[in-house]
């Protein structure tokens, strides 16, 4: 099954617990399809993603690295 997720969790109040995770989406596939001018989350536990963005520029910060995505012209 693939759930949609048409919304960001609230980063401050959201714990991003992986039991949490796994109690409302158990092993299904997840899009996160959200807008937003800015938004930036705490360090936090997350399964496997994959990033992409249709107009600017996102950053994300893994270890030692930050990344950016941007979009394709």
């Amino acid at each position: 099954m693939v759930r949609l997720v048409a919304s960001f969790p609230d980063p401050v109040t959201h714990r991003f617990d992986k039991r949490e995770w796994t109690e409302t989406h158990g092993n299904d596939n997840v899009i996160i399809h959200c807008h937003s001018g800015e938004t930036a989350f705490p360090k936090h536990w997350g399964p496997l993603s994959l990033k992409t963005t249709f107009q600017g520029r996102e950053f994300y910060v893994k270890d030692q690295g930050v990344f950016a995505v941007e979009s394709f012209k």
